[in-house]
């Protein structure tokens, strides 16, 4: 039996977590999408490349206080694109083989044709080649009684949920 991804409770797909991460709450797997779940992909799997178009105003603006960065990610198009994908990853449910609900740490829906456009590109190259499976899921289940983060960590952006960006 897989796992499976909602999203407002509905299934979005499924995987079978077919490799352990580095820590004992890390899992991987390949994801497959259900036809529902087709439809809502981009605003997930988007996450990265939004990421990094944020990452390139970070790094063009240097801002010196956590307020200069969250009013960065309020104010700019890239920031606004990014709580947009943010608050979509942080509806999704996971449910374990008996649908039982799992407390998430961290997950990325990754599409893998979209990262290797990315790598072509900033290597200069048309592609890379044909690059099986489409989608991959990374999970880390939250730890017992652990707290749930509302954060962007990737920026250095502790606490953006007490700014009320990712509610």
């Amino acid at each position: 039996m897989p796992y499976t991804l909602l999203l407002h409770g509905v299934v979005i797909g499924e995987t079978d977590f077919e490799h352990s991460g580095q820590g004992p709450r890390q899992q991987a797997g390949i994801f497959r999408p259900s036809a529902s779940g087709m439809t809502v992909l981009p605003q997930i799997t988007g996450m990265f490349a939004a990421s990094l178009a944020f990452m390139r105003v970070v790094e063009r603006n240097k801002p010196s206080s956590q307020d200069t960065a969250i009013s960065l990610l309020e104010n700019t198009p890239e920031g606004r694109k990014l709580i947009e994908h943010a608050k979509v990853i942080e509806q999704l449910e996971l449910r374990d083989p008996d649908g039982k609900s799992l407390p998430v740490e961290s997950i990325a829906v990754s599409n893998l044709q979209e990262l290797a456009a990315l790598a072509a590109s900033k290597l200069g190259k048309t592609d890379l080649g044909n690059v099986p499976p489409k989608y991959l899921i990374s999970v880390t289940v939250r730890a017992i009684g652990s707290p749930q983060r509302r954060t962007l960590p990737a920026f250095g952006i502790a606490g953006a949920g007490a700014h009320g960006l990712m509610q």
